[in-house]
């Protein structure tokens, strides 16, 4: 059995309470309840809001792109050519520095607040394997184990999304295609997953071993 692990920017570890039917004589409703509780309530993380500051980095890039661009507009405007040949080109009040700080503040406030984020879902990750340990040492002897598995899955993408990048190599380089041709990009899923014995065979062991 796999349970989807919830995940949003601001949270994520946690599982839904829903008892899946293929459980139904392994365990009881309430004792998967306990069990799924005992991981959010542990392994639940919340994103520090604190990070969500170089959020500030990519913003205050777009506002210099855009102020540039202004400028570099109004500029144009009043003196026509803006040719290296033209003096009047590189005068200080030219907007050049916006676009470069602009650039800046975009790439590392992103980098920024992508590591974070990555670091935040590692220690989250951690946390569920070292809780995970101890829930499998209480039912080894019933040869249940549950376990945090990662799949990559392909995600559709959106055509308006893969016509406004197809000039962007490096966005191109992450697209693949699907066995129809169709864009997609590869996504990491989380998921708990539980491994247990069949009833049928569970009952055959319980028999052997009265026997």
């Amino acid at each position: 059995v796999k349970i989807q692990c919830k995940e949003s920017f601001g949270s994520f570890g946690s599982f839904k309470e829903d008892f899946p039917s293929e459980l139904h004589g392994v365990m009881s409703p309430t004792e998967y309840t306990d069990v799924i509780r005992n991981i959010n309530e542990n392994c639940k993380g919340k994103f520090n809001k604190w990070f969500l500051l170089f959020l500030l980095g990519p913003i205050a890039g777009i506002v210099l792109f855009i102020v540039g661009g202004v400028k570099f507009k109004k500029i144009q405007d009043e003196q026509g050519d803006l040719s290296p040949s033209n003096a009047n080109s590189f005068k200080p009040g030219l907007p050049f520095f916006y676009f470069i700080i602009g650039a800046i503040l975009l790439i590392l406030g992103s980098c920024f607040l992508g590591f974070a984020y990555w670091l935040f879902k590692r220690k989250t990750i951690g946390n569920i394997d070292e809780i995970l340990i101890q829930i499998n040492q209480k039912y080894v002897q019933r040869q249940i184990k549950f376990e945090f598995i990662t799949e990559l899955v392909e995600k559709p993408i959106p055509d308006w999304e893969y016509n406004n990048n197809r000039n962007n190599q490096a966005y191109m380089n992450q697209v693949k295609y699907d066995s129809q041709g169709c864009p997609c990009k590869m996504e990491e899923i989380y998921y708990l997953g539980i491994n247990f014995m069949p009833q049928n065979m569970q009952n055959m062991q319980n028999m052997q071993n009265m026997q």
